[in-house]
């Protein structure tokens, strides 16, 4: 299991309900129980971000998923007499039966277009992305089935209500409420943009602008004097009353992690963002953060690519 299963306190008080006892607190045995109860049908209960394999001794059969946007990655090879899955590519390239080859056709996609993660395709041949979404069985006889349980409405689908700005608001705020369960020291990534300042904002509105400790919350940037939106970080600092780390490096120095960065990854990267989340993400752990809320996904979720807008 990768992942966090965020409403796991209700499904935790609903399970309790029906005779399942606990002994942790954490969210792994929740999502246990909860395909104990409901079997596969439990992922339409689940509000997260995973990638799971259940084996079940019962019908010597093995159950995996992956969350519905995919934020957590769940690959898959066929190897002599076995199928092998992990959570990163490099767990499959150390199996002894599988021979590492490229993948020409997500080379061309990705040389020719610079297109990652479009398909299930990876770079290494005979490597596959379970697609987000989706789910599948593996029964005691080797039989495989793969299905979508999960997929956006149809375009041209009427809104679920007469307010859909009010609502998207209502949901955004509850999104990140949810997200703030932790018992850990928490931060937020602000880079100035819409998007990571929604999000710092919202958890100052849900009157979580100071931890257990009493202290701000800790905020991280990155500035780069070609791309510098200090004044709108700053200004949200002041109104939340964040406690700011800065990280400068130059483009010389981001490129210098490129190797380290594609090896972390497995695959290329697209840009710099990645080289600059690789080391902003080091200053973090360093200060002690273990759970992190940014602006990532907010592009995908409103359409601002723009091959998401035609």
């Amino acid at each position: 299991f990768n992942g966090e299963i965020f409403n796991y306190v209700e499904l935790r008080d609903e399970l309790r309900g029906r005779g399942h006892r606990f002994r942790s607190t954490g969210d792994a045995e929740v999502l246990l129980h909860a395909y104990l109860e409901w079997g596969t049908e439990c992922l339409s209960r689940l509000n997260g971000e995973w990638a799971f394999v259940v084996y079940d001794r019962r019908t010597a059969s093995l159950f995996g998923s992956r969350d519905r946007f995919g934020i957590k990655p769940l690959y898959r090879v066929q190897v002599p007499r076995a199928v092998a899955w992990a959570s990163e590519i490099k767990a499959l390239l150390a199996l002894p039966q599988y021979r590492p080859s490229i993948n020409w056709r997500a080379a061309g996609a990705y040389l020719t277009s610079a297109r990652l993660d479009h398909s299930s395709d990876t770079f290494f041949e005979g490597v596959r992305a379970l697609p987000p979404g989706s789910a599948f069985v593996v029964d005691r006889e080797g039989r495989e089935r793969e299905w979508r349980y999960w997929s956006l409405p149809a375009p041209g689908a009427a809104p679920p209500t007469d307010t859909p700005a009010a609502a998207f608001a209502a949901l955004f705020e509850d999104a990140v409420r949810i997200r703030l369960r932790s018992d850990v020291p928490l931060g937020v990534c602000l880079s100035g943009g819409l998007d990571s300042t929604a999000v710092i904002c919202a958890m100052d509105r849900v009157g979580r602008s100071n931890e257990a400790n009493g202290q701000p919350v800790t905020a991280f940037t990155y500035h780069h004097h070609d791309f510098d939106e200090r004044r709108y970080v700053d200004a949200t600092v002041d109104r939340t009353g964040a406690r700011l780390h800065r990280l400068e490096m130059d483009h010389v120095a981001l490129w210098d992690l490129a190797e380290r960065v594609m090896r972390a990854h497995d695959e290329p990267v697209h840009t710099l963002t990645a080289m600059v989340g690789y080391e902003l993400m080091r200053m973090i752990a360093g200060c002690g953060i273990r759970v992190i809320l940014n602006g990532q996904g907010a592009d995908e979720t409103l359409a601002g690519y723009d091959s998401t807008q035609t």
